[in-house]
């Protein structure tokens, strides 16, 4: 058992050797944010592994625009905590009015080179609400003798939890408040064993190392089927997303010179609890969404007057509305997800000339003033800080 400080970061320096400088998108400046999102990587595993106690709970931001790396969505607010199988924990808060919020309880971690296994879910909107808005829900093996409130079966493998706050309306939307309590511990909680400490710390240069190379190997595997100006289906529900009977996916790479832009058009469902389309970079860490418009929802896009949707992928502002800014980054990813949608459109991919892009639209398709784009940046940035982030 270590107690030396240097000892864990010579474990981290030698995972840390291991960062790339080449890959598909990877030129110098993407290796130098490779080592930021390490930096990220480890803080994350700090907090959502070493400080994380299953025996005394609590819901731990997970992924944002500092700790990002997966392709976080910029509609969600990730948390996370640990828990065990065996025990009987209470969920409990107030709903707020953002557009869902869905509980998962998985038996792995992706971070520790375990991923899959998913085992239960559960929405809040399944819930009785009462009328102030409260809720609360009891995960355990058994239901506890004399409860008789909202109660799911916790599977004994099961080790962690995962909260998708989903917003469409960033600024008016009012997250949810959300409090965890393990019911069968004493409520005084005790030291940290030393030798449980020294585990868990041990744990943290794989943990920043299985971060990074997870979502670089991603990429790398759509480059290498050409995925590239398309998208396809993928099934991250495997992986720990959702079930693509909840949520389908569609992904692929886009690879931009300066004078092309690429349009994404779709149909849009009829019914649809949620959906949206982001950009990523080459390392898979979301581009800056708080600083430009690399994502729109079902809310913050236009849709044209035939019903279609299109969005157009570039570096520079091309004045249409539904710009997906790739951020400086002229390769990456795009995401588009469908959650409880009536249908699952998959974009059509069409790569054009930035100075031919309008006849490519349709006619009405508004121009959007250099005044008019700095207004709604800063009404997203608004948002995005006024969000539950922390």
């Amino acid at each position: 058992m270590s107690v030396r400080f240097e000892d864990y970061l010579e474990d981290i320096k030698a995972a840390g050797a291991d960062l790339p400088t080449a890959g598909w998108g990877i030129d110098a400046q993407t290796a130098q944010e490779a080592v930021r999102m390490a930096f990220g990587c480890l803080a994350q595993g700090f907090l959502n592994y070493v400080h994380a106690d299953p025996r005394y709970p609590e819901f731990l931001p997970a992924y944002d625009w500092a700790i990002n790396h997966m392709a976080p969505v910029p509609d969600y607010r990730y948390k996370v905590c640990l828990i065990d199988g065996d025990g009987i924990y209470r969920i409990s808060g107030y709903r707020g009015t953002s557009r869902f919020v869905d509980v998962t309880v998985f038996g792995s971690m992706v971070s520790l080179g375990k991923p899959g296994r998913v085992f239960t879910r559960v929405s809040l909107d399944d819930l009785p609400i009462g009328a102030d808005g409260w809720y609360e829900f009891i995960l355990s093996a058994e239901r506890p003798a004399g409860y008789d409130g909202p109660w799911y079966a916790l599977d004994p493998a099961a080790i962690r939890l995962q909260v998708r706050h989903a917003s469409y309306d960033w600024v008016s939307e009012v997250d949810a408040r959300m409090a965890i309590d393990r019911l069968d511990v004493p409520t005084r909680r005790p030291r940290t064993d030393p030798q449980e400490l020294a585990r868990k710390l041990g744990m943290l240069a794989l943990w920043t190392k299985n971060s990074v190379d997870y979502g670089i190997a991603h990429v790398q595997g759509q480059a290498d089927k050409g995925n590239i100006n398309r998208l396809e289906f993928i099934d991250w529900g495997a992986v720990g997303g959702f079930d693509p009977k909840i949520q389908t996916y569609y992904e692929g790479l886009y690879d931009l010179a300066e004078d092309e832009a690429l349009i994404l058009e779709t149909e849009v469902p009829e019914v649809a609890r949620y959906w949206s389309f982001l950009l990523a970079d080459p390392l898979f860490g979301t581009i800056d969404f708080m600083n430009c418009q690399s994502s729109l929802n079902g809310h913050q896009a236009r849709i044209d007057a035939d019903g279609r949707c299109r969005m157009v992928v570039c570096g520079s502002d091309p004045a249409v509305p539904n710009w997906l800014d790739t951020g400086g980054y002229p390769q990456g990813v795009i995401q588009v997800r469908w959650n409880e949608c009536s249908t699952q459109p998959l974009p059509e991919a069409r790569l054009v000339k930035l100075a031919d892009l309008r006849a490519h639209l349709p006619p009405d398709t508004p121009t959007i003033s250099v005044d008019e784009r700095e207004a709604a940046l800063r009404h997203r940035r608004l948002g995005a800080q006024l969000r539950n982030r922390w």
